[in-house]
């Protein structure tokens, strides 16, 4: 349970219940999961102007809806890639 805190998509709820059960003191704060800042997709041309608040897991460019791929668990594999 201690390792899945390091999963940055864990919902605050689970977060706290999981620091209940492992009896660690320090509760965790609840941050704001949706970005704030919206940028240009990075593929995307110019004359498109299209603005996303989507980032890539992996590098955190900004992608669009068209330029992003939408994957279950099952499919993307190994999900440790992704926290690195």
């Amino acid at each position: 349970m201690e390792q899945r805190l390091n999963c940055k998509n864990l919902s605050f709820d689970l977060r706290k219940q999981i620091h209940r059960f492992t009896g660690q003191i320090s509760t965790p704060t609840q941050e704001d999961p949706r970005p704030t800042e919206r940028v240009k997709c990075a593929y995307c041309p110019a004359r498109k102007n299209r603005y996303t608040l989507v980032k890539c897991a992996r590098c955190s460019v900004p992608l669009c809806k068209e330029h992003t791929l939408a994957l279950c668990s099952l499919c993307n594999g190994n999900n440790e890639d992704l926290d690195d």
